[in-house]
Parts: C-alpha cells; structure tokens; sequence
C-alpha cells in the first residue's frame, strides 16, 4: 500500500497521463512498487486492488484521475463508534423510571 498521509498530498493532476517512473516519483516510491500495484495490485479490506492502466505497446500510462481514485479507495473510511452500553444499573433505573411514568 502506499502511504498518502493527509498532509503529504501527491502531485498529481487529474487530467494528465503518467508513465511509471513519472508515477513513482510523484508518489515517492520506487518504479518498482508501482508495477507492482499494477500486476498485482493491493489487498484493501479482503479486496484486491489494482491500480487501473492500460498498456501502449511495451508502455504502461496511468490516468491522474484512476491514480487519485485508487489512493482514496485505500484510505481508511471513518467507522462510527459502537453504540455506548447500558450499565445494568442504569438499565434498571431506565426501566423502573419508565414504569413509574406508565403508572405501574
């Protein structure tokens, strides 16, 4: 996986075409780790991704926009915390409060 931190934003236009070494360099990894997300992708979540590109003769070119898609797809989405639980105490409190207010 390559490591994008919010801070760190790569400089890579939407609309532009990129070879693997202009890849590389852009996201500061080795030309090597990109074709390696191009074969074989990245496990994300029990989902294999690979990065989108299409292959001109012996040249492979990447769309700036599939690049950024495929970065945003490997950051963790935020995952709403777990409902807090009721201690049994409390529970009984809430319980004997609602049947003191139906007046049994």
């Amino acid at each position: 996986m390559i490591d994008v931190r919010p801070g760190r934003v790569p400089a890579i236009e939407p609309d532009g075409l990129y070879s693997i070494a202009q890849l590389a360099n852009a996201l500061r990894v080795s030309p090597r780790t990109v074709e390696r997300h191009l074969r074989h992708g990245v496990a994300v979540g029990g989902e294999l991704l690979r990065l989108p590109a299409t292959r001109i003769g012996k040249v492979w070119r990447v769309r700036g926009r599939d690049v950024l898609d495929w970065l945003a797809a490997q950051q963790p989405q935020a995952v709403a915390p777990p409902p807090a639980a009721v201690a049994p105490a409390h529970r009984r409190r809430l319980v004997d409060q609602e049947l003191d207010d139906m007046g049994l």
